[in-house]
């Protein structure tokens, strides 16, 4: 069994439809751009377009590419730091701008609370977080909260 496979195309149009409505984020140059894969846990990477002139099915590959994120449901997609990189620039909605302070506490594990404006571009459910033009992975926005999705190995312990 092969630690890691190429997302079929049905699952590729997953991943991007749910960027589009989640997060406004036009994604076609992704789509042409790059592969997308998941490995055994589920987690979803993506590489250049590159990587296809190698006949991966001889190899025994666990991880390619950079780590974009999972599926924590079939309609919700968790994204990954780099992820959110990725895609923050291309997102209009659901992107909650913080504070330094708030990055702060953010970079160091806490959740975080935040009363939005009713006119603001956030619903309930994942976020994309950013401070100035960083962005700083995702959280899930609930109830004037954001509950912390950074790794614990990632957390910094003071800046």
């Amino acid at each position: 069994m092969r630690e890691i496979k190429l997302l079929s195309d049905e699952e590729v149009r997953r991943v991007l439809q749910i960027l589009e409505e989640r997060f406004g984020a036009k994604t076609d140059k992704l789509a042409k751009n790059y592969l997308f894969f998941k490995d055994k846990k589920g987690k979803i990477w993506i590489c250049t377009q590159e990587i296809g002139k190698i006949e991966l099915k001889r190899l025994k590959i666990q991880k390619i590419g950079l780590y974009f994120g999972f599926f924590e449901s079939k309609r919700k997609l968790r994204l990954s730091i780099e992820g959110t990189q990725l895609i923050g620039s291309l997102a209009t909605k659901n992107v909650i701008e913080l504070t330094r302070e708030e990055m702060e506490l953010w970079m160091r594990g806490l959740d975080l609370e935040k009363r939005l404006p009713k006119s603001s571009k956030v619903s309930e459910g994942p976020v994309i977080l950013k401070c100035g033009d960083d962005f700083l992975g995702s959280g899930v926005y609930r109830e004037g909260r954001i509950m912390n999705m950074v790794p614990k190995e990632r957390r910094i312990k003071r800046l």
